[in-house]
């Protein structure tokens, strides 16, 4: 498989493996080894093993996190193919029959893996995706389940007009449940494998939403564990501000081309230079950071014109959409 070089295996035995851990590791090293450090000082790893697969990174990540870490697998890339496709290879070198897949911004305080493991086999087997309680290194909830997923309604409730007029339909609350936070991800191998796994057109980001659709047009349903707690360190592990906003759109825009199709995204780019141009309107009443945002989030879209446009028009995708 292009890209891959080789994988390595710890000489510690690892019998009866029940869970895989798997970790995307980028350029953080020193993330990588907090989360690692944290992990293993609260969960028992008996019947655990723990996957890193490194996406070619250029600081001292392989030496460092083998070096404490023998025992673990270490999957080593030539390039750096993105978080689903990378995920998928940890997936089908896995020996467990359920699969964590951890953020390397995350830090435990608790055997939240262990935890998790117990209540999901423990659960309804219809579960098919699930998270858990996702907390800021401040304390602060963070959103971990959505109740929207490529949702036109999102896209309008971004309309400074439309949410002033229609505010109770876009803000009334909402059980059900149409995506989990990707930060923290648990599944069984059969059932990721049943739905094809993460699609490896997305690079990065909404992948987690598009796989959370394909697993519950496969019959089953989500769920987040909130009696489990971990910590996230707020885009720690992502490369920097305007690459992770052009990214973040171009891969939503993605997330609608593949639940509509051409006309589907076609409708949801109209809807975003709709929202641009009547929000302009509030120009004027806007604070100095409100235009910065503004100005930024036009500039993101123009920039990201050709890669709309290859959505809009290519039928087939034959690389991972990034910016």
């Amino acid at each position: 498989m292009g890209g891959i070089m080789f994988w390595l295996v710890g000489k510690q035995k690892l019998p009866m493996i029940k869970v895989s851990i798997v970790i995307v590791n980028y350029n953080t090293a020193q993330l990588t080894m907090r989360l690692l450090q944290s992990l293993t000082g609260h969960d028992a790893l008996e019947s655990m093993e723990i996957i890193v697969v490194d996406n070619a990174s250029a600081d001292e990540s392989k030496a460092v996190i083998r070096t404490n870490f023998p025992s673990l697998k270490w999957i080593q890339n030539t390039e750096n193919i993105g978080f689903g496709r990378a995920v998928n290879m940890a997936v089908a070198q896995a020996n467990g029959a359920i699969i964590i897949v951890l953020n390397s911004d995350l830090i435990f305080d608790s055997p939240a893996c262990s935890d998790i493991y117990q209540s999901f086999i423990s659960s309804d087997a219809r579960i098919g995706l699930a998270t858990c309680r996702i907390v800021d290194e401040a304390g602060k909830v963070e959103k971990s389940v959505y109740s929207y997923n490529a949702s036109f309604k999102e896209v309008l409730g971004y309309n400074r007009l439309l949410f002033k007029i229609f505010r109770k339909a876009f803000t009334k609350p909402s059980n059900s449940i149409a995506a989990v936070h990707g930060a923290f991800l648990v599944f069984h191998r059969e059932v990721f494998e049943q739905v094809g796994g993460f699609d490896e057109d997305f690079f990065l980001y909404s992948e987690e939403f598009d796989l959370a659709r394909r697993i519950q047009q496969a019959g089953y349903t989500l769920h987040c564990f909130d009696e489990i707690t971990v910590t996230h360190q707020q885009e720690g592990s992502s490369l920097g501000k305007e690459w992770n906003q052009r990214q973040r759109a171009a891969s939503i825009a993605l997330l609608f081309r593949k639940k509509y199709g051409s006309l589907g995204l076609l409708l949801y780019l109209t809807l975003t230079l709709f929202n641009q141009c009547v929000n302009v309107l509030w120009w004027l009443r806007m604070n100095h950071q409100e235009r910065v945002d503004y100005r930024r989030q036009a500039l993101m879209h123009w920039k990201n014109g050709f890669l709309y446009f290859r959505l809009l028009f290519l039928p087939i995708i034959k690389k991972p959409i990034k910016v």
